[in-house]
Parts: C-alpha cells; structure tokens; sequence
C-alpha cells in the first residue's frame, strides 16, 4: 500500500509548493507523479531485494528518471537545454503528452512485471545447481572475442583506418556504420567477449584471465572514449560492474559512488571528443575541465548527454500525428521484421522508422548521417495512437519480471547466469531509445542470442566438462537480506 500512497503524498506536496508559479498545471502534475512513482517503486524494490541496487525494478527506475524526467526538469528549473528542439521557455501539448506516455509506459511495465515474477511455470523452474564446462566458455569467450576484432578491423580497414575514423565528426562517423553495419557488430561481440572473459577472471580467481582482460580492455576503452563511443564505455562498465556484484561481493553504496563519479567525468570528456574531433588530447582535456570545473549544467544535465533525444523526438511524433493523422497502423513494426536482413541482401528493403524521422524531419542531419536514435512511446504511438506504447511495456515488465523470478530462484550463481543477467538488464536502461527492429536485430540477434548459445554449448553435465564445484548457499544468492547474502564461489 505504501509502493502507492507515498507518490500521492509527494505529488500533493510538490503541487501546493509550486502550482502557483508554473504556466503549466497539468505538466507539473504528471512530472511530480512520475518522479514520486519512480521514488517509491525503487526504494520497494531496494528493500525487498536486499539492498540490491542492481535488480530489475531500480535499474528500470534509472532509466525512466534519465531519459523521461531529465527534459521535464531542465524544462521547470530553467536548466539549458543544447537540443535544437527546445524552445525556450515554452511546454507545449506535445510535451505535456509525451509526459502522460511515459507515466503510463512505467505503470503498464510494473503491470507486466509483477504479473511475470507470479508465473507458475517459473515457480516450477528447477532450481538445482548445475555443472559447467567452463573450458567450453573459455572457448566461448575467445570465439567472441577473435570474431569481434576481426570484424571491426576489416571495417576500420574497408574506411581507411583508426586514424581516419577518429578525425571524423561524430555524425559522420555514424554514417559509415549503416552501409557497413554488420561488421560494426564486431564491436558487440568483443565486447561480450570481455564482459564473459571478466566474470570467468574473479569468478575462477585467475590471474592470467585478469591479464587477459586488461590487456584487451583498455585499448578498447581508450578508442571507445577518443572516438565519442559512449555506449561502449557504458555497456562494458556496466556488464563488468554487475559481474562483480553477484560474484565476488555486493557493491554498497559508498563503493557505487567511487565508481560512478569518475566514470561520469569520463562520459564529459567523451563527449568533448565527440564535438571536437580535431582537437589534440590536450585541448579536450582542457576542454572536458572547464566544464567540471564551472559546474556547467549544459555539460553536466543528462538531459545534455544523449538522455533527452528520445523526449523531443516523441514530442515531435506526436505533433506530426496529430495534425496530419498518419497512423502506420503496425507498419514499423512489419518493416522492422524485413529490416533484419543485411541491406547488401535485400537492396530494396523499406526505410527504418529511425531513418524516417531524420530524413522527413531534419534533412541537414540525413545527409551527413546522423541519427538521433528513436523511442518505443513515439513508434507507439505513430502506430496506434495512445494504446500503442502499452502491449510493448507489457511484453517487456513480463520478461524482466519472469527471468528475475527464475534467476531469484536459483539456490547458486554461476558465471554464466550472471553473464546472461548482466548484458540483459542494460537494457532495462537503454531501450528508451530504440525501435522495435533495433531491439530485435541488435539487442536479441547481435548481442543476446550469441550470449544464450555460449552459455547451452557450455551447459549441464557434459561429458568431458571441466566441474567447478559449487558450494550450496543458506538461502539464493539473489535478494539475500543485508549480513546474510553468501555468495557461491568456485575453486580454481
């Protein structure tokens, strides 16, 4: 009762300290709502989990606050905003609209949450400790590892070279990627090649696995931050730092913030080097210092760092359909399907709903191919009006619900349950800004359909297979109460 009284209480509160100074009445109201929601629901979360900062419900909680809240509040606190979208000073319909989708996205995912941890066929789920071939997933790693380099160098190779891909702004970098989109997926696999490689290091305790892994790791990093690649950065960081909180020892928060801030004043020096690609290494430096330094909230607002597009574009959606009443009526979601095939296949295949909105909205940016990535509320709602957003997080709360289920049932963690779990809930993050094809094709295909078959080929009770003995906990390893959490380790 509480996950719902307590948003009621701050709303109220909010509302009687500021209705009077906003032009907008109702926007203030669904951002108060939405802010008390999140508030609630995570802080539930937290408790019920064991103070686990890395379950569903927070992380799903982080990305609504990133990506649905950091417009609203730059828009009511006066924070400016880069976007050329923005208008300042002025909260329109669509603003106010895009609000009310992202209110009830977060209540229909919880719905389909709560309804997926329920199921009785994960309640059934064995919950047995199983034996790994862990000489399989070594292989696994060095597979995905070898495959990913491979296909990045023959791209970097096919463009002219690491040079000539860093001198390049950002946009037109980006561009190279759609004509040659499959062998930029090498990027992917190596990285799921690291992530797999870490959790084998300081899960088997080995000091030649950790070697390899910071071998690899930073030339990685150091390209990912001079090219303005964020999300690699983040996807690591994030595959890395989930690994080390479910096998080795859970990350409290003082922990948390040593990692977090630092990684944050990385994020502001890579997008410098996004921005500037002609500057040397010093001027971004200097560059990425003043703004620290200053305290610069255009530098430093998350509405500032990628985390606002899928607003003003959902705004820009809804503005469109509005006046001119062009429903696609699932048509995306169609093409999406065709658009899994590489484009050196089928030529003639139909446009992305993501390059639709570049090329029929901002024609500068499609001809030196940029993109501002899309958002499931705005292909929602493009194809079914209102209603359209609520199947999708319906679908999606019902499969983070029922795979929590499963992993909380677990007695032991392994490695490759972990890994499975680590490079699956990004996306809990991240899918606020991608289409129905992009989540199919890059998410599922690219990034977790290799991870499912790595972990099967290694699977249960193979003959031959390298056992690493799993000691049984007290109680599962997921959601164990503060002092009581025991963590299944292998022995080298």
């Amino acid at each position: 009762m509480a996950i719902l009284v307590l948003p009621a209480i701050l709303a109220g509160i909010a509302l009687l300290l500021f209705l009077p100074t906003v032009q907008e009445p109702l926007f203030l109201i669904l951002f108060t709502t939405l802010t008390a929601a999140l508030i609630a629901v995570w802080y539930w979360s937290w408790r019920q989990n064991g103070y686990d900062w890395f379950a569903p419900l927070p992380v799903i909680c982080y990305g609504f606050a990133l990506y649905g809240l950091s417009v609203p509040t730059s828009m009511l606190f006066d924070i400016p905003l880069v976007d050329f979208r923005y208008m300042p000073g002025h909260i329109g319909a669509a603003a106010i609209k895009t609000l009310f989708l992202y209110n009830i996205s977060f209540l229909t995912l919880l719905v389909g949450y709560f309804v997926g941890t329920r199921q009785k066929m994960v309640r059934r789920s064995s919950a047995s400790p199983t034996d790994w071939n862990y000489h399989r997933l070594i292989i696994a790693s060095a597979i995905l590892v070898g495959s990913g380099l491979l296909l990045f160098g023959i791209f970097l190779y096919r463009i002219g070279g690491v040079s000539f891909y860093l001198s390049l702004p950002y946009d037109e970098a980006m561009g190279l990627h759609y004509g040659l989109g499959y062998l930029v997926a090498g990027w992917v696999l190596l990285q799921l090649g690291l992530v797999l490689l870490f959790h084998l290091a300081v899960h088997l305790r080995s000091y030649r696995f950790k070697v390899a892994f910071l071998g690899l790791t930073v030339p990685y990093a150091v390209f990912a931050i001079l090219s303005g690649r964020r999300i690699l950065l983040v996807t690591l960081g994030f595959g890395c730092v989930v690994g080390y909180h479910y096998l080795v020892r859970r990350i409290r928060f003082r922990s948390l913030l040593l990692v977090a801030v630092p990684f944050f004043l990385m994020l502001i020096f890579v997008r410098v080097s996004r921005f500037y690609p002609g500057v040397d290494l010093g001027g971004k430096l200097s560059l990425a210092y003043e703004a620290v330094s200053t305290a610069d909230p255009t530098h430093l607002s998350p509405a500032n760092l990628e985390f606002g597009s899928a607003f003003f574009l959902t705004q820009d959606i809804i503005d469109h359909v509005d006046s001119k009443g062009d429903y696609w009526n699932g048509r995306s979601y169609v093409q999406g399907i065709l658009n899994v095939i590489p484009s050196f296949i089928y030529e003639g295949r139909p446009m992305a709903l993501d390059e639709w909105y570049v090329s029929s909205f901002y024609r500068f940016m499609w001809y030196s191919g940029g993109s501002f990535g899309f958002s499931p509320l705005a292909e929602g709602y493009i194809n079914f009006g209102w209603v359209g957003p609520i199947p999708f997080f319906f679908v999606l709360g019902l499969g983070m619900g029922s795979f929590w289920a499963f992993f909380k049932s677990l007695p032991s963690i392994s490695p490759p349950l972990v890994f499975l779990y680590s490079i699956s809930i990004w996306f809990g993050i991240f899918f606020h800004r991608v289409t129905m094809e992009w989540l199919f094709k890059s998410a599922f295909i690219i990034t977790i359909l290799p991870a499912i078959l790595a972990v099967l080929w290694a699977g249960r009770n193979l003959r031959g297979a390298s056992r690493v003995p799993v000691a049984k906990p007290v109680r599962s390893v997921v959601g164990a109460d503060k002092g009581t959490l025991a963590i299944a380790r292998g022995k080298r």
